[in-house]
């Protein structure tokens, strides 16, 4: 997604200088594929092309939901969940919700789901990790929106801790980490993300009190 961010923001036109026949599908993973990213694709790459995005992670080594080329490409939606993927979209409080935003939740087991992690032997990380929001029910952790229409997700980014600027997706803690080493010289510390409203991309700022 940041690449064909990055071609929108210098406001380059593959379709200017190039013959694109050929291509049919362009697929984009990495963060939210926005709606502004559909509306470039379309008009300065190929108005023709199957744009399609996805949500998952390299912990289940699958997709949650993504292209489905048997669909209408709506803008800013991931098109379809994938086959034997029970997705759905729940409140706080563990209500499914529709056109709302809320937890991107998996229902059922899914063939690629990890049944533990190494180093843990009576399960506690891999079920905090997982399951201690909604018991019995897998949470990914990521924000979303599904349109009762077009049943199309529109993913809205990370609900934990996690850091995802430009794609590259980290942890605070690996900040934290760095400040550690600097003990005695700073008191405290907060790392959060801040979106651009105007882009929807993340950067990361660090505040930090010093002694």
């Amino acid at each position: 997604a940041r690449y064909l961010a990055t071609l929108e923001e210098h406001q380059i036109s593959p379709c200017t200088h190039n013959k694109l026949e050929s291509v049919h599908t362009i697929l984009s993973t990495g963060s939210p594929l926005h709606s502004r990213i559909f509306d470039y694709v379309y008009t300065n790459i190929k108005t023709n092309v199957l744009l399609g995005s996805i949500t998952g992670g390299t912990d289940i080594i699958s997709c949650f939901a993504g292209v489905n080329p048997t669909l209408d490409v709506h803008r800013g939606e991931i098109q379809s969940p994938h086959l034997a993927m029970a997705i759905e979209c729940w409140s706080e409080d563990g209500k499914k919700l529709e056109n709302d935003s809320g937890e991107l939740v998996c229902t059922k087991p899914f063939p690629s789901m990890p049944v533990s992690f190494w180093n843990d032997p009576n399960g506690e990380k891999y079920h905090r990790a997982y399951f201690d929001k909604y018991p019995g029910v897998w949470n990914h952790s990521d924000f979303c929106l599904i349109n009762s229409v077009t049943r199309g997700i529109v993913m809205l980014g990370r609900s934990d801790g996690t850091l995802n600027p430009n794609g590259i997706r980290f942890g605070s803690a690996e900040i934290y980490s760095i400040v550690d080493q600097f003990n005695g010289e700073i008191l405290d510390s907060l790392c959060v993300a801040q979106r651009n409203p105007t882009t929807d991309d993340e950067r990361v700022i660090l505040f930090v009190k010093v002694s």
